[in-house]
């Protein structure tokens, strides 16, 4: 589960820099949802500001609501349309 969220993690870090290089400041990019589900395909809407904050922390993972997180995660952030959480320190 957590190789799934580390692989989605690098999948959006490129789209960031994608988003980052083309000027998407405001729009919604449609980033990977970062859940632990092995089978999840989801996608979460974010502005490139909101995925930055989401990056902010190195433990730190972008999920929908209401998806599988790890034991031992906590939810930072519920806006609605997506979820911050943090893994716990090992």
């Amino acid at each position: 589960m957590r190789e799934n969220q580390e692989l989605f993690r690098t999948g959006n870090e490129r789209i960031g820099e994608t988003a980052r290089g083309s000027g998407a400041d405001g729009r919604a990019i449609p980033f990977l949802c970062e859940c632990a589900a092995e089978t999840c395909l989801a996608r979460v809407e974010l502005t490139f500001a909101e995925y930055k904050e989401v990056r902010s922390g190195s433990n730190q993972f972008v999920i929908l609501p209401g998806h599988l997180r790890i034991e031992g995660e906590r939810v930072l952030e519920d806006n609605g349309r997506f979820q911050i959480v943090r893994k716990a320190e090992l």
